[in-house]
């Protein structure tokens, strides 16, 4: 059984559930009978009691197929685990932490007396940031990744109405959060979970029981305990499991309200009217999902100069043509159409998720399409934001220039692909390109992209080898490898660090990884970046580089590209080809090389 699977089959809303679906789990586990994508070990450190969170954790990451072995630290232990070195924390030896600590807890006096002249709200301040900032470089020295609750904004206020326009308790911990903000952004493995705001989802004076308070020391109810693993789980897939690409949109009834080949272009629902409103702003909310990475796709039943006429002309329209790296318009059904969208925007089905209104598409993509994520409407258009903001399948911890580019880097296609249609063949079109190519060696301003590379890209990849930002930084450093990187651009824009190889010494020169982003196949790129690959290693002294293809479902496109490169078969099974450097592999003419 898929560890997904299981969390859909079974509870998961309080914390006997949790409890319940652990041990299903682990009999599980002992029978060899659960499958799961990645194993992980996780550590929830606080300054209050959560006991259930563990179970919690562990049930909610299975959502996103992720098996999960959680550690809890002792009660308001947490200074004391994290400190020192040979703590149980430090034995369990997690790749992530969770560090939840509470405003109750570390204000102690100032929480009712934050005008107390003899206690400084302002030193305190000063010190509990402090504090905090030493734990979190201690875990993230340690290389670990950590998940820091921003503090809660208190709802007693002492100081009444005063609270908000004199310098009291709340404004110190606006201060806090805003100080970890600023770490958040200059710390690398530091993220920040908005405690505040998911209290504030559900309402304060609903997430806190005094009596349990006072009885047990427990700032968050426990049937909430499932609600707030959820929201932390999101991190662990945000951080392991590569998003999705792209949103595919239908329109009548959720771009749009209404049907345009009935209603026409005045009699549709769309500006700032009350009947409109909903579904332009929704447009905004898709619009921002597209402003850092997301493609985006039209399948729609419609007649095409209807559609086109409303994307282009309508004057509350907020996405437009140039927003679509594709569009499928048309009378054919939804599934082969979708299929026919992921072949020309060249990615999987796996990366596409789904929006329409009508459920009868919607189940028989379900059906057809089971790789495809398909969101489920509400029949209420107020609350279709809403709904795609819970989605957390475009969750990403980082967003590279790449992302925000991939919008213009789609129009910019479009332009190519005319400009190939005019042109009398290959070579014509890949000088009429005017391409310039910058080769990089282990460039450290560049780790994150490296590292998305690695994760993201599938198709031209000869080992699809994954790998996090401290392992490229570690290559970087390491005289064992060299890391190069290719940035393509052309008269029509840039395509950004689209090409990658990752070479180690280990008596020979090895290719441990080489890949291109789908979007400069058949430029010549993979000769250009070889031909950079082969010149460092002659120059190191080297006489062979041997390399290897490991095929997956989805490399298939790679298999023949070291033979085209002047690779020849190897008798080793694990680097089954090699290129002997007496030979050279010239850098593409099309190509100027900067």
């Amino acid at each position: 059984m898929d560890l997904t699977d299981l969390y859909n089959n079974l509870k998961t809303e309080s914390v006997p559930d949790m409890v319940s679906f652990c041990k299903e789990l682990d009999n599980l586990i002992q029978e060899k009978k659960i499958e799961y994508q990645l194993e992980k070990k996780v550590a929830f450190v606080s300054s209050s009691t959560m006991n259930g969170i563990k179970e919690s954790l562990r049930a909610q990451s299975s959502k996103h197929n992720i098996l999960s072995e959680v550690y809890l630290s002792e009660y308001n232990q947490f200074a004391q685990e994290i400190l020192d070195d040979t703590s149980d924390l430090y034995r369990f030896n997690p790749e992530v932490v969770f560090l939840h600590l509470d405003t109750r807890t570390l204000a102690g006096e100032n929480f009712f007396f934050p005008n107390n002249p003899d206690l400084n709200i302002s030193q305190w301040k000063n010190d509990t940031y402090s504090l905090v900032q030493t734990l979190i470089t201690k875990l993230v020295d340690a290389d670990i990744k950590v998940i820091f609750s921003l503090f809660e904004v208190p709802d007693i206020a002492p100081l009444g109405v005063l609270e908000s326009s004199t310098y009291g308790l709340n404004r110190a911990i606006y201060e806090i959060n805003l100080s970890l903000m600023e770490l958040s952004n200059e710390t690398e493995n530091l993220f920040l979970f908005d405690y505040d705001k998911f209290l504030g989802k559900i309402g304060k004076k609903q997430t806190f029981d005094e009596r349990l308070y006072y009885l047990a020391d427990i700032r968050l109810k426990p049937n909430l305990l499932s609600s707030f693993a959820f929201e932390l789980a999101v991190f662990l897939k945000a951080l392991y499991i590569t998003p999705k690409k792209c949103l595919v949109l239908d329109l009548d009834n959720t771009l749009w309200g209404g049907v345009i080949g009935e209603a026409g272009m005045d009699g549709i629902n769309l500006g700032p009217d009350p009947m409109g409103r909903s579904f332009m702003e929704f447009q905004q909310y898709i619009l921002s999902l597209h402003n850092r990475g997301v493609i985006l796709a039209l399948n729609s039943k419609n007649n095409i100069d209807d559609a086109l006429n409303v994307i282009g002309n309508h004057p509350h329209m907020v996405l437009r043509e140039e927003n679509f790296a594709a569009m499928r318009i048309n009378w054919e059904d939804k599934v082969k159409n979708l299929r026919s969208l992921a072949s020309e925007i060249n990615i999987g089905l796996d990366s596409m998720v789904f929006v329409d209104d009508d459920d009868y598409n919607r189940e028989m993509v379900r059906n057809f399409l089971p790789e495809v994520v398909v969101v489920d409407l509400p029949k209420d258009f107020s609350k279709y934001v809403l709904t795609l903001d819970n989605l957390d399948c475009f969750s990403t911890l980082k967003v590279t220039h790449e992302d925000l580019q991939k919008g213009k880097m789609y129009s910019q296609e479009k332009q190519r692909k005319t400009l190939q249609e005019s042109s009398t063949d290959l070579s014509e079109y890949l000088n009429l390109l005017e391409m310039e190519g910058e080769i990089k060696i282990n460039d450290k301003d560049n780790v994150q992209r490296i590292s998305q590379m690695t994760q993201k890209t599938n198709q031209f990849n000869m080992t699809t080898k994954r790998y996090l930002e401290e392992d490229i930084l570690s290559f970087i450093v390491s005289d064992q490898y060299q890391v190069l990187t290719l940035s393509l651009s052309d008269k029509f824009g840039d395509y950004g660090t689209t090409g990658l190889a990752i070479i180690k010494f280990d008596g020979e020169w090895m290719i441990d990884s080489f890949l291109l982003s789908c979007r400069i196949l058949g430029r010549e790129a993979e000769n250009a970046l070889m031909s950079e690959v082969i010149s460092l290693v002659r120059s190191k002294g080297g006489n062979h580089l041997f390399g290897s293809f490991i095929k997956t479902e989805k490399n298939i496109v790679a298999q023949d590209a070291f033979e085209k490169l002047g690779f020849t078969k190897n008798d080793n099974d694990e680097l089954n080809w090699v290129f002997n450097l007496k030979e050279d592999l010239a850098f593409p003419n099309c190509i100027k090389k900067i």
